[in-house]
């Protein structure tokens, strides 16, 4: 942040008081280094899905967590099973889980070690698109082929 933008940010929203904080964190400039995290894993042991859990809760039912691990050396996960055994919620999960994380959040999880995401990505579900000669599988295609020009070492896929 530069200061002529801190001085805009202050004539238009009010006093240095609720900026400071910000920047403090965008304008470190002291001797020494600064580091930030920028670790690839994303670790989950028994995370959930916290709305899909208090819907399950309120009819009696129990969510089931579950646990994954990507690193740099088993960053691709291929997950399979019936319709209906969780597949989507799961990779909701995780797409969730790391948003709360990126905010500083607490995360629905005995524990979780969360690295910098930069980007997240999702293809789930598809439809087709005939009227523009596309069948679901063209469709889903497309759809993976863009999140695999404008996904990055950082980010976080799940299709």
């Amino acid at each position: 942040m530069l200061p002529s933008d801190l001085r805009f940010l202050q004539l238009n929203y009010g006093s240095r008081g609720p900026l400071s904080p910000i920047s403090t964190l965008l304008n470190a400039h002291s001797p020494g280094p600064y580091l930030r995290r920028m670790s690839m894993t994303y670790e989950v042991t028994n995370g959930r899905h916290p709305t899909v859990e208090l819907g399950l809760l309120t009819s009696g039912r129990v969510f089931t967590p579950n646990s994954v691990v990507l690193e740099r050396a088993s960053r691709l996960h291929i997950i399979t099973g019936p319709n209906m055994a969780g597949k989507s919620t799961f990779l909701r999960q995780a797409a969730l889980i790391a948003i709360l994380a990126q905010t500083g959040s607490f995360v629905p999880a005995d524990h979780a070690v969360i690295g910098v995401v930069d980007k997240l990505f999702s293809r789930v579900g598809a439809k087709d698109d005939l009227f523009r000669d596309r069948s679901t599988f063209m469709v889903e295609m497309l759809e993976t082929a863009e999140i695999l020009r404008r996904a990055t070492p950082m980010s976080l896929v799940g299709c």
